[in-house]
């Protein structure tokens, strides 16, 4: 009898959580489903209770792909140190060639990982790999549709009907012969490297050193920002033009987290001490980091191009000029055709989660 085929079998899904039991369970039942056969680590930040819960849950399921559960409370800390955190203990356990970060809402598809893997396999001076973010309303999933005829429609027709379905389609090829070129082009044409496949090795060196010491509202500077220029430095990044992660929306926030900085504000912010200080944290660990994988640039050089990455991170992330890197599925006529042009990924995934959502429903009483 020939073994089954499994995916991603090179790779490490270092996956952060926080609170969502039935999220959580629903996306290790679906990477089993999607015959994802590397390796799972699970970095919970969940307390007491709901830490014990979560915990008894996760050692019942019967999957066929290395399963870590690591406990990181998160105690009184916000969002973004609890996430750096999680990350950094969870990066320690992984024990393949790749790893990718991601969340329990945000769910790799493994037969892209292996298409991943076998591309970074060929082509050494590539760091990371990425691709499209498709998502879908969470809360749209729990059918009950008795004629299984008929789940394929209902399947499409949730998706025509709903307004939280898209396509996050930014991404470009970041290539350059030196560190500081990759920088210039991520900051050229950005996308959401924080989901970057990449090497495992060396992968410990997109945690900011000093994450606890930012200001809750600065938590961007120690995470996505920080990790981006670091993935950036490590190697080329290679686009593909297809689906690797389904990202899920619903009711409830991972947690708390501080409002969005208004554009308003930014001459006032600068103005601050606080803000001043966040700035020079930032400002240090890009250079830093920089002059670990730069070595031929000088000194104000490196610090030119850091002091452009953080007017980079104002427009990027303060003026939000990254508005048109999703579609707009609010209109009808735009869903109509997302849906077609997506079909058959959705069918292929969206089944699965049907099946999925239906054995939690019976066997753990989850909505």
């Amino acid at each position: 009898m020939k073994n089954p085929i499994k995916y991603g079998l090179n790779t490490s899904i270092v996956m952060n959580s926080y609170n969502r039991k039935n999220l959580l369970l629903r996306t290790c039942l679906l990477l089993e489903k999607l015959k994802f056969g590397g390796q799972l680590v699970i970095c919970d930040a969940s307390e007491n209770e709901k830490k014990r819960i979560i915990q008894n849950s996760i050692r019942k399921l019967d999957v066929s792909y290395e399963l870590i559960y690591l406990n990181v409370p998160k105690k009184n800390e916000w969002y973004y140190t609890s996430m750096n955190r999680c990350f950094k203990k969870g990066i320690k356990k992984t024990n393949r060639k790749y790893t990718i970060l991601t969340f329990e809402d945000d769910i790799p598809i493994p037969t892209v990982l292996t298409k991943f893997e076998d591309y970074l396999n060929k082509n050494k001076s590539f760091n990371a790999c990425m691709g499209r973010q498709i998502w879908h309303n969470y809360s749209k999933f729990n059918y009950k549709n008795k004629f299984k005829k008929n789940l394929k429609f209902s399947f499409i027709t949730q998706f025509i009907s709903g307004k939280k379905i898209g396509e996050n389609y930014s991404g470009n090829d970041v290539i350059a012969k030196t560190p500081e070129g990759r920088i210039r082009k991520l900051m050229n044409k950005p996308a959401h490297y924080l989901f970057a496949f990449q090497r495992s090795s060396g992968i410990n060196n997109i945690i900011a050193p000093n994450f606890e010491t930012f200001d809750s509202e600065y938590g961007h500077f120690s995470t996505e920002y920080y990790y981006w220029f670091v993935t950036a430095l490590r190697g080329n990044i290679k686009y593909f033009h297809t689906h690797y992660i389904l990202k899920t929306y619903h009711d409830k926030n991972l947690s708390q987290k501080p409002s969005i900085i208004h554009s308003k504000l930014i001459d006032k912010l600068v103005q601050e001490n606080q803000w001043s200080r966040n700035i020079k944290l930032f400002r240090k660990n890009l250079y830093l980091i920089l002059k670990k994988f730069s070595i031929n640039s000088t000194q104000k050089k490196k610090l030119l191009l850091c002091d452009d990455y953080i007017k980079f991170y104002l427009q990027h992330r303060l003026i939000g000029m990254s508005n048109g890197s999703h579609k707009n599925t609010k209109i009808f006529k735009n869903r109509i055709k997302f849906v077609i042009s997506n079909l058959s990924f959705f069918i292929k995934v969206g089944l699965k989660i049907i099946d999925v959502n239906r054995y939690l429903e019976q066997k753990y009483n989850t909505k």
